[in-house]
């Protein structure tokens, strides 16, 4: 037989035929290497998407979280603020009566004095430690979202 006869279409359609159904379809799909490495990532693009979605999400509930925590502890401290004050001001007539009764209730006084402070310290290091807490898991955020984006922009395929 004479390969001369055979026309372009005639010599294509006997290669299509050679392929299987799935084979057909994945020539079609483009589910060859190349296809296949792109579909890869692609899936990867949106998955890296999700999770930045994720943790942009994750941020706005901790920021909010912050706001009730440090809203809570500004209102104690408002409060510790006002017994330091109120410490200061407990000195009642009969605490004062004579020496011996100054001198056994002075230690009382700076006792109420002290603890009073000491609470409004430790709602301030509270405060201090939320608020650099809150910073650092944002920032680590931050980095994981850019590093997202990195990868995303290296692969270089679009999602839409």
């Amino acid at each position: 037989m004479s390969t001369k006869n055979v026309t372009p279409v005639a010599e294509a359609t006997k290669e299509t035929q050679k392929l299987s159904v799935l084979d057909r379809i994945k020539k079609l799909l483009k589910l060859d290497d190349a296809g296949r490495v792109e579909k890869f990532f692609t899936r990867e693009t949106k998955k890296m998407l999700n999770n930045i979605d994720t943790l942009e999400m994750n941020k706005q509930a901790k920021a909010f979280e912050l706001k009730t925590t440090l809203y809570q502890i500004d209102s104690d401290l408002e409060d510790a603020n006002q017994a330091v004050e109120d410490a200061f001001d407990a000195v009642k007539p009969e605490n004062v009566v004579n020496n011996d009764v100054m001198d056994s209730f002075s230690s009382q006084y700076w006792a109420n004095i002290d603890q009073a402070e000491r609470r409004v310290k430790t709602l301030e290091e509270r405060r201090k430690q939320t608020v650099e807490a809150a910073a650092e898991e944002a920032r680590l955020k931050d980095e994981k979202i850019a590093k997202y984006k990195y990868r995303i922009s290296r692969l270089g395929v679009s999602t839409k």
